[in-house]
């Protein structure tokens, strides 16, 4: 299930940066060329911007030192250049699935390559994702498994949940770009704030994000105290009273701000998803909410390892300090 892939910072588009390794050898020759593309761009000068609304499907900006958007015959030309020149690309190419693929150590080796620096500083390890959702569908229909004691489910794409639009053709495609411009100037226009409050989306999806996280470790130590109090201190609170206090505080705290979030940001949000992409959009609807049953109840696996992990230092503590030091390092050996 473990897999590679390299970040390359100058394709235009936020999602397509991380481009995968198949093998561990073969990277996918679009990326390359995009990668190539922007690179080409930057040392003509150009600037690569950013979309005002951070949309993750948004192809960046090409903008010119002045800050004037660059000319879409400017853009298709140094497109037809980048693909001229990767056309003699010397190293091994690969056909996988319809689709070409460039050798990563024959591109990483290139001097011809327009990316420029030491790409292996990009490269990144992490699981195949369709290899782990394969892997967990195979164990149960309800798309859970039991991994090393710890309930564990299947892999979403961090883009889901965003709208898009697929266009059939370059024109189509042109005319919607278009389309989505003005919705953004209009947007903006004789109102900055507008402007903010689309950037504003892109981040609270972050802090959607950071807060779920967050809000997990909490739920998972607090289950997990739970669980503990029940079997070995007759449902009586094993921590500190401050402590056990402090915790519930926390818990509080981050739930009143979730609930904050969702009552007066979603809506507006949802209306900006909306605008950015155009009325007949796919996607669902608040994507944005935070839903704070769904995200206790995927702590209920993971706080039953974590448990197990508190009982098993505590024991190997208590091991040793009885000088039973070999069964101590054994249990800790379980989880290293």
């Amino acid at each position: 299930m473990e897999g590679q892939a390299v970040e390359l910072a100058t394709v235009p588009h936020a999602v397509l940066r991380d481009a995968p390794l198949v093998d561990g050898e073969w990277i996918d020759s679009y990326a390359v060329a995009l990668a190539e593309w922007g690179a080409r761009s930057t040392q003509k000068a150009y600037v690569l911007e950013e979309p005002d609304d951070g949309h993750p499907f948004a192809w960046y900006r090409l903008l010119d030192p002045e800050g004037a958007e660059v000319a879409i015959e400017v853009r298709q030309k140094l497109w037809q250049q980048t693909r001229k020149h990767l056309a003699g690309f010397p190293g091994a190419t690969k056909e996988l699935e319809g689709r070409q693929y460039f050798n990563w150590a024959a591109y990483f080796k290139w001097r011809g390559r327009r990316v420029k620096g030491e790409l292996t500083s990009g490269l990144r390890q992490g699981l195949v994702v369709g290899h782990w959702n394969r892997w967990v569908e195979s164990k149960g229909s309800d798309g859970t498994a039991i991994l090393d004691g710890v309930w564990v489910g299947r892999l979403d794409c961090h883009s889901d949940g965003y709208g898009y639009q697929v266009y059939p053709d370059a024109d189509q495609l042109a005319e919607g770009s278009r389309r989505r411009e003005n919705l953004l100037a209009s947007a903006g226009s004789g109102n900055t704030a507008n402007r903010e409050d689309l950037r504003l989306r892109s981040k609270a999806q972050q802090w959607k994000e950071m807060a779920e996280d967050y809000l997990g470790e909490l739920y998972t130590l607090r289950v997990s105290f739970d669980s503990i109090n029940e079997r070995y201190f007759e449902s009586q609170s094993g921590l500190f009273p401050g402590s056990s206090h402090a915790l519930s505080q926390l818990v509080e705290q981050a739930k009143n701000l979730v609930n904050l979030y969702n009552r007066n940001l979603v809506a507006g949000l949802e209306l900006l998803d909306s605008a950015a992409v155009g009325s007949d959009a796919q996607g669902p609807e608040n994507q944005h909410t935070i839903d704070l049953s769904i995200l206790q109840g995927r702590t209920k696996g993971t706080a039953t390892g974590q448990a197990a992990y508190l009982v098993d230092m505590a024991k190997a503590e208590a091991l040793d300090a009885m000088g039973e030091t070999d069964k101590a390092i054994q249990l800790v050996d379980l989880y290293i």
